[in-house]
């Protein structure tokens, strides 16, 4: 977030140095969902008490997996994928505006990973 405030303070700034944070902002949220993916996939094809866990995750707390995943990374997606397109502009003000909420929204969505560890020891 000082990253973003030093672009409201020095206007001359150029915007490669944001556009480049938002561009590895956005290659981690994919490695992210791809974690996911295998964090709930690999227990599954390993079996025992993990993949039992699994299948509880998805007899018990699916709404609880949904939100996780809608409010954590694809959010945070749809919110770089716009702040991408706000530096087209350039807009670097609505762009640190962007990243603050893309910033809450992970928050969001690692608070639901961390109570769906706590409830099904799966770690999200």
């Amino acid at each position: 977030m000082l990253f973003g405030h030093w672009y409201l303070i020095d206007l001359e700034m150029p915007v490669d140095y944001i556009r480049s944070f938002v561009r590895i902002l956005g290659m981690v949220l994919i490695a992210d969902l791809v974690a996911l993916g295998l964090a709930i996939t690999l227990p599954l094809l390993v079996g025992g008490p993990s993949g039992a866990a699994v299948y509880e995750l998805f007899a018990s707390h699916l709404g609880l997996l949904t939100v996780r995943i809608v409010l954590g990374p694809i959010a945070t997606i749809i919110l770089v994928w716009m702040c991408w397109h706000t530096l087209k502009i350039p807009q670097t003000m609505a762009a640190t505006g962007l990243l603050y909420i893309a910033v809450m929204s992970v928050l969001v969505g690692e608070m639901l990973g961390r109570f769906i560890l706590f409830r099904t020891a799966i770690p999200l």
